[in-house]
């Protein structure tokens, strides 16, 4: 089915500073990279549609050719793609180490994928307890930082104030 799409994110000199490849409404919502989102511009006239009616495979080979054409930062370009373009943002042949493959397995442990989506087995929710359990030791915060006892104290009572508050306002927990 030809329904893909190739596009550009354009700085407000024309120059293109994302290339992508998507379907539907892809281009108009923001999309992860490695360690942030990729910014989708406000003005919408700054997202250019660069092919339309293309099949996926199509549409991964145009992308591919566009990243490698501009060029990405990392190597010298002008564009803030992360992966050359193409199915998965992988490089063609890239696989994960064996080491990666085990880490991944032993933090997946615990974890069911149903259909009905991803959740906690009983497992899971045992490794997690032991995990924060171990993480709040000694009145730590979730970042491992010790709490002294007068702010302790003063978020506990700042805490009880709030809730006192909501309940003469007449909201529920």
């Amino acid at each position: 089915m030809n329904n893909y799409y190739t596009y550009a994110y354009l700085r407000e000199d024309g120059t293109p500073y994302y290339i992508g490849k998507g379907k539907g409404k892809r281009a108009f919502y923001k999309h992860p990279t490695k360690h942030k989102f990729v910014k989708v511009p406000e003005d919408k006239t700054r997202i250019v549609f660069l092919s339309e009616n293309l099949t996926e495979d199509e549409a991964y080979k145009e992308e591919i050719y566009l990243i490698k054409k501009y060029g990405r930062k990392s190597d010298g370009g002008i564009l803030i793609n992360q992966h050359p373009g193409g199915s998965g943002g992988r490089e063609p042949g890239w696989n994960h180490t064996e080491e990666t493959k085990k880490k991944m397995s032993i933090n997946g442990k615990g974890i069911s994928r149903d259909g009905a989506g991803t959740h906690l087995t009983e497992e899971g929710r045992k490794k997690k307890s032991d995990f924060m359990s171990e993480k709040m030791k000694g009145n730590k915060n979730t970042l491992g930082r010790i709490i002294p006892e007068d702010e302790r104290k003063r978020k506990s009572e700042s805490l009880k104030e709030y809730y006192r508050k909501r309940r003469e306002a007449g909201y529920k927990r």
